[in-house]
């Protein structure tokens, strides 16, 4: 199984997107 850097960043930023509007983080 071969997870793309693409679809990784997506995930990450994803996630993020959603932590971040539980506690604001300065990138």
């Amino acid at each position: 199984m071969f997870w793309s850097l693409a679809q990784a960043r997506e995930l990450i930023y994803s996630w993020q997107d959603d932590y971040n509007h539980e506690r604001p983080t300065v990138h």
